[in-house]
Formats: C-alpha cells, structure tokens, sequence
C-alpha cells in the first residue's frame, strides 16, 4: 500500500519478521529527550530491509524487546517512509502517520506467521542484536570498514581484522558437508543424539529440532593467487535463492541425499566483493581458511573498489 506525503514522499506498509534489533538509542540534545532504535526486517523471500525508528515508536520496539520473548516478531509498519542514501534504501517512520504492530493477534499477522511455519525452518531464529555501531551502509563495510588486500596479500596479515578483496569463486571444498545442523536460539552446529534430539554446547541444552544452514567453503582466485573462503546461510542464499532446507528437501526427493547440489554451482565464475574475517583462531591454528561475513556482486561497487585500489580487474 501507498499513499503519498507532501514533497512526494510515499509511505508504505510493511510486514516481515524481525532478524535484528538495537537497544533505545539516547539521541538527545540541548536538554530535549529523543531516541531511536534501528532494526531489520526479513520478507518471505529473505530479502531485508533495515531501518530506523524515533521517538514513541523507538519507545514501543524498546518495551517488546525488553520482554526477552523467544523468537523473531512479525512486525507491521503502517505508513512507513521510504529513505534511499547512497543507493541504500532504508525505513523511518513519518511523524504522525506511522503505526507499528509487534506479534499482534491481527489477520495480516497470523496469515504471515503461518506462510513462515509451512516453509523454511531455519527461519525459527533469534533475534540478533544491533548496536550503535551498525547504522552504516553495506557499502561502509567494503570501502570504509575494512583493510584492503588482494588474495596473495590475505595469509600475510598478522592482526585480527576485517578484510575486502575482489575474487571469482573457481571451485569448491566437496570432502566436507555443505551445511550444517544449527540450534535454533544461536545459529551454532548441534550434535545429533539420536532419537530426534540435538545437543548445543553453547546453549548447553537440547535442541528438538536443528534447522539446516549452509555451509559452503569455496576456492577464490584474483590474478594474485587463491584462497579458501567459507560462505554461511545469509551469503549463500543471497547468491542463489534458494534456502538450505528446500535444497536439503529437493535432494532427498530426488533420491541424493546429502550429495553435493548441483544448485550450488551457480556460484562457479562469480566475481565479487568479499568481506572476509580474519579471526584469532585463524592466526592462533595458521588456519588458511577465512569466513566470508558480506558478500556483493553489485557491479558499481566493485569498480568503485577496484578503482580506489588501483588494483588490476580479476579473472
């Protein structure tokens, strides 16, 4: 739904569940109170969207995610504007005219908790935590936020850091699974018990069910060398669509089992835009594999890159 505001802004409505969420952010100045929270929302299509809101609607978002219920939220934003910044689009809410619904016993509500329960388990997550640190673009993250380096310049690096690099995905690690079985309240590897029951070591709990996540390591080249990078469940899914539990489901249907997709191969000759992580566990075990934390095949923000670097075009 639209309708339009003075200065052609539109509002829109929108419904998806919450993945994130920050704390009530104090923004006051001069002695007049104000604040804000920021969130992310997940359609059915696991597209996102982030945004922001102000004032009583940061005070309602507050007051649900102090409750600590378990889960995501379905929310509705009435009457939400449409910000774009740096080809970034995000949403805030209108002064006056914005309305937010959280878990409400409402139709739109209920039918969209529904659509989520008949579809992809690994959507039964929870709710991350934003901080203050968060309200930048993606594209922050590649040209600001990080160390600039070619493949060849990656194993060298002797601090914990992030890092952004231009590859083409050549090839795959097939001797390991590609994906793994997670615990629904913090996304880590479960062990399997037997008799339908899952053990998380972190959560230090039983887990009944474990919702598949990708898992995928890939071999990286630019025209400096190669590399090994692990793709999890959001970068996956953002490259090819297709989520872990209906890939698991279309292999066990057709009679594969846990063989490696074909699906997956969509990926081969993809040139793009990593943000890898270099961890204290890969300097501590000179452990040679890096975990891909963002990923971008927009073509603008890789020459951009590619042009701030100096760095010669890849494959």
């Amino acid at each position: 739904m639209l309708k339009k505001e003075a200065n052609d802004v539109f509002l829109v409505d929108v419904i998806g569940e919450c993945t994130a969420m920050s704390d009530k952010i104090d923004t006051s100045t001069n002695g007049t109170p104000n604040y804000k929270v920021m969130f992310e929302l997940e359609d059915l299509n696991k597209n996102t969207i982030s945004g922001t809101v102000w004032g009583k609607y940061a005070e309602q978002m507050s007051e649900y995610k102090k409750k600590g219920i378990q889960g995501r939220p379905i929310i509705i934003l009435q009457f939400a504007k449409i910000k774009i910044s740096r080809d970034q689009v995000s949403l805030c809410n209108s002064l006056f005219a914005t309305k937010i619904f959280i878990n409400e016993d409402i139709s739109e509500l209920n039918d969209y908790k529904e659509s989520i329960t008949d579809g992809d388990a690994s959507r039964s997550l929870g709710i991350t935590h934003l901080s203050s640190q968060n309200s930048h673009s993606i594209g922050d993250e590649f040209m600001k936020m990080s160390e600039h380096k070619q493949l060849d310049e990656i194993p060298d690096t002797n601090k914990e850091c992030f890092c952004a690099t231009v590859a083409t995905i050549v090839g795959f690690e097939k001797d390991t699974n590609w994906y793994y079985n997670s615990c629904k309240s913090c996304n880590k590897k479960v062990d399997y018990e037997g008799g339908g029951r899952y053990w998380c070591i972190k959560c230090d709990s039983h887990v009944k069910s474990a919702p598949p996540r990708y898992k995928v390591t890939v071999s990286v080249e630019d025209d400096s060398g190669s590399a090994s990078f692990v793709m999890f469940d959001r970068e996956v899914f953002q490259a090819i669509q297709i989520s872990t539990m209906d890939l698991k489901d279309k292999l066990l249907k057709d009679g594969k089992g846990d063989s490696f997709p074909e699906e997956l191969e969509m990926l081969l000759e993809r040139k793009c835009l990593f943000r890898i992580q270099i961890s204290k566990y890969n300097l501590d075990q000179d452990w040679d594999k890096f975990t891909v934390v963002r990923l971008s095949d927009d073509e603008d923000l890789i020459k951009r890159f590619l042009d701030v670097n100096e760095v010669a075009q890849v494959r």
